[in-house]
């Protein structure tokens, strides 16, 4: 049979790896959006950059198949950064994923073995 003091005992544990865990979501959701607006900062960069690269085109293009052709050429160039960024976005969420399970399959494994510990 349990004691008052084993059942203290116990809910200090409970306490102790709940704070962790709140710990290690906090760490967790800083370190993630700190990654996700630096992402957004390249993302922005590259519409601000493009934006100034069109205004370059429009006052250097000799005649308008000129503009169309750097146009095109810088759409493309454009395209294809931006989808690099989108991947990285991708990337960055699937590894959140994980790190977010884990976290999460690692609590309640703690809270299943105490609690079967209980349970005897």
């Amino acid at each position: 049979m349990e004691t008052m003091q084993d059942n203290w005992n116990l809910l200090n544990e409970y306490t102790r790896k709940g704070y962790q865990s709140l710990v290690q979501l906090g760490e967790l959701n800083a370190r993630t959006m700190q990654q996700l607006a630096s992402h957004q900062m390249d993302a922005m960069n590259l519409f601000l950059e493009n934006g100034a690269r069109q205004s370059e085109l429009l006052t250097q293009a000799k005649d308008l198949n000129d503009l169309l052709a750097a146009e095109t050429e810088l759409s493309r160039e454009f395209g294809g950064r931006l989808m690099g960024v989108f991947r990285e976005n991708l990337e960055l969420a699937d590894e959140a994923q994980n790190s977010y399970r884990a976290l999460f399959e690692n609590g309640l494994g703690d809270a299943a073995e105490k609690t079967a510990g209980m349970a005897r």
